[in-house]
């Protein structure tokens, strides 16, 4: 499996890669600030169940969590799982990715990284075989959750994990199941 991809749009080449130890600060970074971004505009993201930096490193020592650049800089990042029996504990075991953690860094809002990194991760897990994405937002976010359904994504119930989170889901084309 190669380990950079190019999606290449208006805005240049977005690289994507597999995170390393070497861009645990810079993902902490891109999630603080999406936090702050969010806490200034009324939007609660919740508390996450630890601090931002753990996740992040976990996230890179089980290499679920991606680093997008556009010409060199951090500008996004997306977590892929395959499975989520917390938020999905319903669905049929092995017929998905869960796509966790979308941010894009602020310097580059509006450039559509948030939807080059879902369809990048849409070919990706396809290729793998897989005919469904899976993700979840706060369900009180109601501009996240239309940002979703713009993208393509079928509301599939809301669930109380904690928090009110909203479902969705998308069959994807061309899997190799």
């Amino acid at each position: 499996m190669s380990a950079q991809w190019t999606v290449s749009g208006s805005n240049g080449e977005l690289v994507i890669t597999r995170a390393t130890a070497a861009d645990v600060d810079a993902l902490t970074a891109i999630y603080e600030e999406t936090e702050r971004w969010q806490i200034a505009r009324g939007i609660d993201p919740g508390l996450p169940p630890m601090p931002l930096r753990l996740i992040v490193a976990r996230r890179v020592e089980n290499g679920s969590i991606y680093l997008a650049r556009l010409g060199g800089a951090p500008a996004g990042t997306v977590t892929l799982a395959w499975d989520d029996r917390t938020v999905w504990p319903d669905a049929p075991e092995g017929d998905a990715g869960y796509v966790h953690g979308l941010a894009v860094a602020r310097a580059f809002a509006g450039r559509q990284i948030g939807l080059h990194l879902l369809r990048w991760a849409e070919g990706f897990v396809a290729g793998q075989g897989k005919p469904f994405m899976r993700l979840d937002c706060n369900g009180d976010n109601p501009t996240l959750r239309a940002y979703y359904e713009g993208a393509g994504y079928t509301h599939r119930g809301d669930v109380s994990v904690g928090r009110l989170a909203s479902r969705y889901e998308k069959a994807l084309a061309g899997s190799h199941s």
